[in-house]
């Protein structure tokens, strides 16, 4: 669900594992991403699309802001098809799987791990509470 303010809310049931699909080209327009999902759940979002950018925007898990907090150790960003991707004042909470982007990271941080082909960064942080502790299907998977 979409609102005219630039906040996406992503809604689940499943109590292991809640898999979402956005555009890549629909993400420039996220300002709030908000995935409600029972505690236990993982969250893979797939975002489709050669081409990315993530621009001034925050995540949010069942309401509760997710920097600082161990929430992000069950999201999973996955580009399978990605050859760019572009994050300014972002900072993703998860890890970011994008293995065949040319990643442009600046004014963010990404609280987790990413998993690129190159990275460029400017004014960027990077914290790694640890690795992805979720759920996946064996699907979820890009073919190399």
């Amino acid at each position: 669900v979409v609102d005219a303010g630039g906040k996406y809310t992503f809604t689940g049931t499943n109590a292991s594992l809640n898999v979402f699909s956005i555009p890549g080209g629909s993400l420039g327009s996220v300002r709030t991403m908000n995935f409600n999902v029972p505690a236990s759940a993982s969250v893979v979002l797939n975002i489709t699309g050669g081409a990315a950018t993530w621009t001034n925007g925050q995540s949010f898990m069942n309401g509760q802001a997710m920097p600082g907090t161990t929430l992000g150790s069950r999201v999973l960003y996955n580009f399978p098809a990605a050859g760019a991707l572009s994050v300014s004042s972002w900072a993703p909470q998860g890890t970011v799987l994008a293995p065949s982007a040319a990643v442009s990271m600046s004014n963010g941080a990404i609280n987790g791990m990413l998993i690129a082909n190159t990275l460029t960064t400017s004014a960027t942080g990077f914290t790694c509470p640890g690795a992805f502790e979720g759920a996946l299907p064996p699907s979820v998977f890009p073919t190399p």
